[in-house]
């Protein structure tokens, strides 16, 4: 009879090899904030951190990108996008969700109702997006991880004025086929039931064609493409500071 692992043993793996990849990134991090401006800003009560190349002298000139973070988390999990996104020549702009990190005020209501917390959470996201028009060149982009998967997707069904949509770990039945524009999904390689979800959004673009991961479909001129990336080896929290993640992304 073939030996099986208790579960709790192949859990403890899995928390520790998920521990060092974190790690790892962290440390890698570190010394990527070289050449990184950070600077605290508020809209409104909600706390919000602008990233940018510390070389720029015309922020004006670059678009932008809006990061927000997921449920129980805070714009200090979603650093690793916000500095490759700065490095790479975009402002970048993380902020605190209502009843999350430093955000003063509570986020009530149920966040599987869309007239409830959820639609709070879009129209907190949508005032940091007329913040990012302000600033850049007025081409903005939004990413999500997990729960805001959802709420920048559906921002961006709202706001056509978004140029490219990016939902890490995602699921949402928002998306239309015609909208929003410019869909990229990740998903980390051990996110199976997401996999699956965002397969199904793929194909509602790639149709006649069964959709692949790794494939892009549509046109990215159009604001029509849509791609599922997947990071492998990496689960829910991980997934945030993965490379391949991380370069999809970019």
């Amino acid at each position: 009879m073939r030996s099986i692992a208790p579960r709790p043993m192949a859990d403890l793996v899995l928390a520790l090899v998920a521990a060092l990849a974190i790690g790892l990134a962290l440390f890698r991090l570190s010394g990527e904030r070289a050449g990184v401006s950070v600077e605290p800003l508020a809209v409104g009560s909600t706390p919000v951190t602008l990233f940018r190349p510390a070389g720029a002298t015309d922020v004006g000139a670059l678009p932008v990108v809006v990061v927000a973070h997921g449920f129980a988390g805070s714009q200090q999990l979603m650093q690793p996008f916000a500095l490759t996104f700065a490095r790479n020549g975009y402002l970048v702009l993380t902020f605190d969700f209502l009843g999350h990190g430093r955000h003063p005020l509570p986020l009530g209501g149920s966040i599987t109702e869309e007239r409830g917390a959820t639609r709070a959470l879009v129209e907190q996201t949508s005032a940091i997006v007329d913040l990012a028009r302000r600033i850049g060149n007025g081409r903005v982009a939004v990413l999500g991880h997990s729960m805001a998967s959802d709420i920048v997707i559906r921002l961006a069904v709202d706001r056509p004025d978004i140029a490219a949509t990016i939902a890490v770990s995602p699921f949402s039945a928002a998306p239309r086929r015609d909208a929003p524009r410019n869909l990229l999904l990740i998903a980390g390689g051990w996110e199976g039931f997401l996999r699956a979800e965002a397969l199904k959004l793929v194909a509602q673009v790639s149709a006649p064609e069964a959709p692949r991961e790794g494939v892009t479909y549509g046109d990215p001129t159009a604001g029509t493409a849509r791609r599922l990336a997947v990071a492998e080896g990496v689960e829910h929290v991980s997934v945030l500071y993965s490379a391949a993640a991380l370069d999809e992304a970019r």
